[in-house]
């Protein structure tokens, strides 16, 4: 019991002093497990010279690092242990070969240590009553993950000068006391946004890179099955250097943001990046990468792997497969995909006509660039009935999406919009759920996917499902104001028109500009009979976006308001802006509905189905055609839709 009782004043007295030393300004040294695991290694060989190799080698033995992090690791290592009696410092650099650790550890065998009982330890015991074993002397032959195991004893069976005696010390009860703690932070990290890129003295005609580079990377990262990547719609808004990381990580419902920067410097580009945890404000990984600007995909590479690895400690085979994929070893055909993903994020008609250019370069630089195949499919897709007749945009988005799955059919994206030709032009319910559900499989947490399969069971009348399913998505991006819409959608189609309400009321709390919100809630208003305000909803939705399906909306609130001659207005309005642009034939069906004249309407719909207008997926479910029901023409249609 003397013994046991000595032993914990001595390690006790070794830890007090060592906080101490390791305390500067108040605040603690970031003294990490691989920082122990360096001072042992280098103690441990003491007196010889470690080249960097081995010793790289031998902390980190499956993962390529930068020599930086042994450097700056040494670096906190020196602040902790301070010199010694003599005014030497305990590690030494040999340049251009390595590190020495200049003193010399003896073992200790005196009689005291000896009577020591030889049991079992546990480090959650020390302090405890009785001591529960004693570690084997160390030895320069003991691998590091030995020594961690024999961490116990380690304060009886060395005799170092007393300030590195003190703090191996320490920092072996600081690794052990932590290294739960410090896993069960990382842990704690389930959600993850990558901001847009800073631009530094980047021309204008490179401006795609910064929000380029965060799409590339949220793609690439989306595919961590533990881990939720917020989609580039969710951070688009924060183009901007954010002032507050931690606000910014809440506003997202986060725990950590990737941020950076890019900056241009001849045909070179240098790329400073850096993973905060945002809850306590610390720092998980930053570098810095100046590489040519050709080499982009060297440095998409490098940060999706280290941001990778600071989040999870282990990665599955199909994980590190799809981390390590690299769809293009062209520059150009990248750099290409990169301006494409930069103008669909904008969502005009310009902005579509030269997201198709570059996908299409994309591709031209390299065929067998099966995200660009994938990318153009959902170009088309988004333009579909909007931007271009189905007839025209559906084949090609087909074509696309085929070619996509047939270079790589683990491509998650590319099963989406086969999905959606599927659900939109083919109207086959079945096969449309197969690829929307082989996506979520390919990638549990892509929100998209949980969305699209939403609208099908929605469209199907299946409706618990599909209340559920849009719901997950809004859990995957809490912030996203279209996701939180479709649940909204969901609702409206159930007939739950209280709860939509009061969905797109919060929705447009969150962003009063927010066009979608307030086309929604107006519809919501007028299946409650609340005609006044959904035309205000109405007339703001078409102030913000001046749209023919705001138009519409526009135009049939005011029927069913029973103000014929507005909504006349809005009728002949509508068909002249058919003569200039695509304007969807169901948008007319609703007015013609609206107004009474249901032969007009059905005689509308009949046209749309032959032009396999994508709209007619809501045709079971729409409650504005309500008024049409009845009809045999109606309940024709529904059956050769094989609703």
């Amino acid at each position: 019991m003397q013994n046991q009782n000595r032993f914990y004043e001595f390690a006790n007295f070794r830890i007090d002093v060592a906080k101490n030393r390791l305390l500067k300004d108040g605040e603690p040294l970031a003294v990490t497990p691989k920082a122990i695991e360096i001072l042992l290694f280098l103690a441990q060989n003491s007196g010889r010279v470690v080249e960097k190799d081995e010793l790289m080698a031998a902390i980190w033995p499956d993962t390529v690092v930068e020599e930086s992090n042994l450097t700056q690791t040494i670096y906190v290592l020196r602040k902790v242990l301070g010199q010694d009696a003599s005014g030497d410092g305990f590690i030494q650099t040999v340049p251009k070969r390595g590190y020495r650790f200049v003193h010399e550890l003896r073992a200790v065998a005196d009689e005291r240590d000896r009577a020591v009982p030889q049991r079992t330890t546990s480090p959650a015991l020390i302090g405890q009553p009785e001591l529960k074993g004693v570690a084997p002397a160390l030895t320069p032959q003991a691998s590091p993950d030995r020594l961690l195991k024999s961490r116990s004893r380690l304060a009886l069976q060395f005799i170092l000068p007393v300030t590195a005696g003190v703090l191996v010390t320490f920092l072996f009860f600081f690794y052990w006391n932590h290294k739960g703690s410090s896993n069960q932070n990382r842990r704690a990290i389930h959600a993850i946004a990558v901001l847009p890129f800073q631009s530094i003295g980047v021309p204008e005609s490179d401006s795609y890179l910064g929000l380029g580079l965060a799409d590339a990377l949220i793609s690439r990262l989306g595919n961590l099955k533990h881990i939720e990547v917020r989609p580039t719609s969710a951070v688009r808004a924060y183009d901007a250097p954010p002032a507050d990381l931690k606000a910014v990580g809440q506003q997202l419902k986060v725990d950590a943001v990737l941020e950076g920067n890019v900056q241009r410097v001849g045909d070179r580009i240098r790329v400073t990046v850096q993973l905060v945890n945002v809850t306590n404000g610390a720092q998980l990984w930053s570098r810095q990468f100046d590489e040519q600007l050709t080499d982009m995909l060297g440095v998409e590479d490098a940060i999706s792997t280290k941001v990778a690895g600071s989040l999870a400690t282990e990665l599955t085979a199909e994980e590190q497969t799809q981390l390590a994929k690299r769809y293009t070893t062209n520059p150009e055909a990248y750099q290409a995909y990169l301006k494409a993903r930069y103008y669909y994020s904008k969502g005009t008609a310009e902005g579509w006509q030269r997201t198709l250019q570059y996908f299409n370069e994309a591709i031209e630089k390299d065929p067998d660039f099966a995200l660009a195949h994938a990318g153009l499919a959902d170009a088309y897709q988004r333009m579909a009935s909007v931007y271009l007749p189905a007839a025209e945009a559906e084949p090609l988005a087909r074509s696309a999406a085929l070619q996509a799955l047939q270079l790589d059919d683990t491509l998650h994206e590319a099963h989406l919009q086969l999905g959606l030709v599927k659900l939109y032009y083919d109207w086959d319910w079945r096969a449309s759920d197969m690829q929307f559900s082989r996506a979520i499989e390919l990638n549990p947490n892509y929100v998209e996917g949980h969305s699209w399969r939403g609208l099908y069971l929605m469209c199907m009348g299946r409706f618990d499902e599909a209340i559920a399913e849009t719901k997950h998505a809004e859990q995957l991006d809490p912030v996203s104001l279209q996701a939180r819409t479709l649940v909204g959608w969901a609702y409206y189609h159930a007939r739950r028109f209280d709860e939509a309400i009061k969905i797109h009321q919060a929705t447009l709390d969150m962003d009063p500009g927010f066009e979608w919100g307030h086309q929604s809630l107006g519809w919501a208003y007028v299946q409650k009979g609340r005609y006044k305000e959904a035309i205000e909803e109405l007339k703001r939705a078409l102030e913000l976006q001046d749209s023919s399906f705001n138009l519409a909306g526009l135009g049939y609130a005011y029927a069913m308001a029973g103000n014929r001659s507005e909504a006349q207005k809005s009728f002949e309005d509508l068909v002249d802006r058919s003569k200039r642009e695509h304007v969807p034939l169901y948008l007319i069906a609703i007015l013609y509905g609206a107004l009474g004249q249901k032969h007009e309407a059905l005689a509308c719909l009949e046209e749309a189905y032959k032009t396999r207008a994508g709209q007619l997926i809501y045709l079971k479910i729409d409650p504005r055609l309500d008024v049409l029901r009845s009809e045999p023409g109606f309940k024709n249609l529904l059956q050769r839709m094989n609703f």
